[in-house]
């Protein structure tokens, strides 16, 4: 179906509204947000966020950002804390507080009770003379032209605002913290970002229980290697312990019914040589796409010199949730 010209119209403003409203942010990061971020960097508690209607949907996302990095942050809604939900806020926390009119008054009474208790609270406001941001410890305070909403109503804009702001914040203290890639790991161990993030040295199996025979050994001791260690999976490996090949349950299979087994039959004559490797340093992503690429599912993990030093299994990685 066509737009009509005029929604056309009514969407681009609305497209205009939002991308002024973030070009004058830029005046957010002055003093009172260098404030904010040494208030809330100090407490040795946790960040509640609150707020009602799009704020507070703006609010959880906030919260769930900190987290993200490594800031610890909880979302509680307005009409919650004042029946019963104020019981999670302690005198190590601090509040951000999110109204663009600074008049909710749900969120009001809210702060005025947290002032009569110390608990710091940073305002997130359109509104520098409003009563959240008198209330508050530090306003962080935003002013956006239009909403661009139908009437200039519904919270679009300023929700946008509120959310860079909020993103603004989290980075900062992050930062502060020392927040690195690895503590983003961490912290996101599923997915696909756990799969960009974790590393194949993380997960391995290490060499020691992985059954490794030489190529000249018999091949009667590949296949009780990989009896006793159960991982379906054989190195094999040269004189000077390089990575020259693997026998699989397959590759056993294929061999017996090659009619090629004789008593005197060596690990090599059953073996796949080339076998598919991957470095300790590099993304579960890239090891599991090698997989994929070559239908196989386990990858030999060697060093420099080509001595196998793990090996990571398919199976493995399913069963930690990491695809």
């Amino acid at each position: 179906m066509k737009i009509p010209p005029r929604i056309k119209r009514e969407l681009r403003h609305l497209l205009l509204s939002e991308v002024r409203a973030l070009q004058g942010l830029d005046k957010i990061l002055n003093k009172h947000f260098e404030d904010a971020v040494t208030l809330l960097s100090r407490i040795n508690g946790k960040i509640i966020v609150s707020g009602l209607g799009k704020s507070g949907h703006v609010g959880t996302k906030i919260a769930s950002t900190m987290n993200s990095l490594g800031v610890p942050a909880v979302f509680v809604h307005p009409g919650d804390a004042s029946h019963g939900d104020l019981g999670l806020i302690g005198s190590n926390d601090a509040v951000i507080a999110i109204s663009f009119s600074g008049e909710t008054k749900e969120l009001i009474n809210i702060a005025r009770h947290l002032k009569r208790h110390n608990v710091p609270i940073i305002a997130l406001t359109g509104k520098p003379k409003s009563r959240l941001a008198r209330l508050s410890d530090v306003p962080l305070v935003f002013a956006i032209k239009e909403e661009g909403s139908p009437f200039n109503l519904a919270p679009m804009a300023s929700a946008t605002a509120t959310s860079v702001v909020g993103d603004l914040l989290a980075t900062a203290l992050g930062l502060k913290k020392g927040f690195t890639k690895k503590d983003f790991a961490t912290v996101h161990p599923g997915g696909s970002l756990g799969l960009q993030l974790a590393k194949v040295n993380d997960i391995m199996i290490n060499s020691s229980d992985i059954p490794m025979v030489s190529a000249d050994e018999p091949f009667s001791k590949a296949v009780s290697e990989m009896t006793k260690k159960k991982l379906g999976i054989a190195g094999i490996i040269s004189a000077n312990q390089k990575l020259i090949g693997v026998i699989t349950d397959g590759d056993i299979r294929r061999f017996l019914q090659s009619g090629k087994m004789k008593v005197g039959s060596l690990a090599k004559d059953a073996m796949t040589t080339n076998p598919k490797t991957i470095n300790r340093f590099e993304s579960l992503q890239t090891a599991i796409s090698k997989m994929e690429q070559f239908k196989i599912t386990s990858i030999f993990i060697i060093d420099r010199r080509g001595h196998p030093v793990g090996m990571i299994n398919l199976h493995d990685i399913i069963e930690k949730n990491l695809l």
